[in-house]
């Protein structure tokens, strides 16, 4: 896959867009929160299991999720207010190249950085986790309005860990992002409560076959940056006790004329 943003795909997938030492960094950070919050929860089977671990691995969020998920929910909500993890989406040279390459340079300072998000996807077996987080084909248009741009925006997506189709990595329509934002239908997941609300392209409706969709493995250090508009869906992570880790942000331009306020 070639190292610049392609317009007519939709997306692109950039080798070595991460220093590696930016990842060993966020999974020290997850792993000592892991230690901090099963201390301060009382767990000590889960404090002794990660008291002295300097990095995380993707059996380690299956060990959490299946031991004290308590602990994993916490550490997924304190890592994404950690200055490690806001200093990496904020990262200006991993924006510069955006900026050049995406938006076609000197443009760096008008950049508008939303919906930063640490996101873990569980194997199969949790079903539960699965119900909340697995989306079906969808823009990203369907789901985020404000301090975006519809018609410009783009996602950066990153994995803490190699991702392979059997691990549930990104699955897509190459140039379903001409289309423009197309109509989704909105329901909510857990229809008894009311939650996990979701946003559903019908992919028939605009002529798409899912055997013409495509799946990328991507490395640790490697980033899929795609169209707001691309026609996408997470992919069901069937791989045995692997938990799926990526980072995802949305990058915009507010001097755009699609770029949305409340």
């Amino acid at each position: 896959m070639c190292n610049g943003f392609s317009k007519i795909d939709g997306f692109s997938k950039i080798n070595g867009f991460v220093d590696q030492k930016d990842l060993v960094t966020l999974r020290s950070v997850l792993a000592k929160l892991a230690c901090v919050q099963a201390r301060r929860l009382g767990i000590p089977a889960a404090y002794e299991y990660f008291n002295g671990k300097e990095d995380l691995t993707p059996q380690d969020f299956v060990y959490l999720a299946d031991a004290c998920p308590q602990v994993l929910t916490l550490v997924i909500n304190t890592f994404m207010q950690t200055a490690a993890f806001k200093s990496f989406v904020h990262n200006e040279s991993y924006l510069k190249y955006i900026a050049d390459n995406v938006f076609g340079g000197n443009c760096l300072d008008q950049l508008v950085v939303t919906e930063e998000n640490f996101r873990v996807d569980l194997p199969a077996e949790f079903k539960a986790e699965k119900q909340r987080f697995s989306l079906s084909w969808h823009q990203e248009s369907g789901y985020f309005e404000n301090y975006v741009s519809h018609s410009r925006g783009v996602v950066i997506w990153i994995p803490l860990f190699n991702t392979l189709e059997e691990s549930g990595s990104l699955r897509f329509f190459p140039g379903s992002h001409l289309l423009g934002p197309v109509s989704h239908n909105k329901y909510y997941a857990d229809t008894k409560n009311k939650k996990n609300m979701r946003s559903e392209v019908d992919i028939e409706k605009y002529g798409l076959d899912i055997k013409d969709s495509l799946v990328l493995s991507v490395k640790a250090g490697d980033a899929i940056i795609f169209d707001f508009n691309l026609i996408h869906a997470s992919g069901h992570n069937n791989a045995q006790d692997f938990a799926r880790c990526t980072i995802q942000s949305r990058v915009s331009l507010f001097s755009d004329a699609g770029f949305r306020t409340p």
